[in-house]
């Protein structure tokens, strides 16, 4: 079963976390009437104090994104809180034929994705979309009109190839260059996130085509193989440490009430490149503009492995110049 990436990353003991966050119903498979089977422990040994337990627990099956998901808090799929991207894993604690209730395999987001969204009997994986978007075709033919779009960190099974053409076996062919085997990074993670300049914002969005300041730096990271959290103050809880002067590649994080709820990557001392629904698209932005309209509530620091270590360097590549103020 999916957990957060801390905890799958074993940085932290499982029952203290849940126990801190009071059951999060983003991160853990739990609501009144219905629970994950993994979290009846908790409720019978008394680990989590007055909540009360849910009426039924249930152990998921696994299924897989058809092609880009909407993930809802609600089944009236009202508001959109996330999104499954094709290919990606979705343990299913509950489905009525309209929407699966369950828990992203790629982040632990918990939410409800549309039945006709997913299938039980896809072909395992072998490559992911390497860049920023990608399209599946009916034939090796650039000439030929898309079947659908793809999106970074989408997941698709390859089973052969013709010249500059990758074969699904889904159906379809997709330009190989834009392919990566699964297990490949990009370590790059700044030049991974500019390819997204322009892009509009969508509450809850995790694609080119929309996405919010979190998928941002979630989208980011992944690419590069480090596991990020959905949202801000996840990730503000469980990515890199505190920093005490801002260095290119670092985390800020703001607030306009109570919780964090922005995020940003440092670009320079005084830019950040950040999702924002001000302008409504990915864009760069002085530092001072952010500040104008949200506290800053954190600096983090990313503790990268070695192959990730051109943060430390400074050595970003294919960074576009950045447009700046005249004031």
């Amino acid at each position: 079963m999916a957990r957060a990436p801390v905890l799958a990353a074993g940085l932290i003991d499982e029952r203290a976390w849940m126990n801190a966050v009071h059951l999060d119903p983003r991160q853990h498979p739990w609501r009144d009437d219905l629970a994950a089977a993994y979290l009846r422990p908790l409720f019978e040994d008394g680990t989590l104090g007055e909540v009360a337990a849910p009426l039924r627990f249930a152990s998921p099956y696994r299924a897989h994104a058809r092609q880009a998901a909407i993930m809802t808090a609600s089944p009236a799929g009202d508001a959109a809180t996330s999104e499954l991207l094709e290919g990606e894993a979705f343990d299913v604690f509950e489905d009525d034929g309209l929407y699966a209730w369950g828990q992203s395999c790629a982040d632990g987001y918990v939410g409800y994705v549309a039945s006709q969204a997913l299938t039980t009997d896809a072909p395992a994986t072998t490559h992911w979309v390497g860049l920023r978007a990608s399209h599946v075709y009916p034939a090796p033919d650039l000439k030929r009109t898309p079947l659908r779009p793809l999106d970074m960190l989408a997941q698709v099974a390859v089973t052969g190839y013709q010249d500059n053409w990758a074969q699904l076996a889904s159906g379809g062919w997709v330009p190989s260059g834009h392919l990566l085997p699964l297990g490949q990074a990009r370590p790059n993670i700044l030049a991974t996130a500019v390819q997204f300049l322009g892009a509009p914002y969508r509450w809850g969005g995790r694609s080119g085509r929309g996405l919010d300041c979190s998928a941002l730096i979630q989208l980011a990271l992944c690419a590069a193989g480090i596991p990020a959290p959905r949202d801000s103050d996840q990730q503000q809880r469980s990515l890199g440490i505190k920093a005490d002067y801002r260095r290119r590649g670092d985390l800020l994080f703001f607030q306009e009430k109570d919780t964090t709820d922005h995020v940003a990557f440092v670009i320079d001392e005084d830019t950040v490149l950040h999702a924002t629904a001000f302008s409504m698209s990915v864009c760069y932005e002085p530092l001072r503009s952010v500040c104008a309209r949200a506290r800053m509530c954190d600096h983090r620091r990313l503790l990268l492995a070695p192959r990730c270590d051109f943060i430390e360097n400074n050595s970003i590549e294919n960074i576009p110049p950045i447009a700046r103020d005249s004031s």
